[in-house]
């Protein structure tokens, strides 16, 4: 619970009394300033996009580092609003045969980029690798429409 507010620690505390069995109230009141405190936890996250009003597209494309397309594999989209220091993961989905997709109807006002990432297992060599990559991140202003994220460059390496 690192994550709760100090403010809400101060609301929740703790009591301090004797060792009995408690009460039913007593428990009640547990319950409830735990309730508090993951309510108080849930306010510390940021907003999702979801809350936006306007709407846009992003269109990117995958590309592996031979140049071939990152054809129908799995892609997920990230978000981060201004200011933010770090990306939330935000939808997911599956490249066509070019490599290529666009994520529609998103919220404007974020920063969005897209991640190409598939593990897969080569029995013959006993190993496991993965495919993993990144567009450019791309701002969706309050104006709309669609932005292009710069190619992304999926690279292979070994997991084990």
């Amino acid at each position: 619970m690192n994550t709760i507010t100090a403010k809400c620690n101060e609301t929740a505390g703790t009591h301090e009394g004797s060792r009995r069995k408690l009460s039913v109230a007593r428990r009640l009141g547990l319950g409830l300033a735990m309730a508090l405190a993951l309510l108080c936890a849930g306010v510390a996250v940021t907003a999702t996009p979801a809350s936006a009003a306007a709407t846009g597209n992003v269109a990117f494309c995958l590309r592996y580092t031979n140049n071939s397309p990152y054809a129908s594999k799995p892609v997920y989209l990230y978000y981060a609003a201004p200011g933010a220091t770090s990306w939330t993961k935000f939808k997911s989905g599956t490249t066509n045969s070019a490599g290529c997709a666009t994520w529609k109807s998103l919220p404007t006002g974020y920063s969005y980029l897209t991640q190409g990432n598939w593990t897969f297992w080569m029995s013959g060599m006993a190993a496991a690798y993965t495919y993993d990559g990144y567009t450019g991140a791309a701002y969706l202003s309050s104006v709309g429409g669609t932005v292009n994220q710069a190619t992304g460059w999926v690279y292979l390496s070994r997991l084990y």
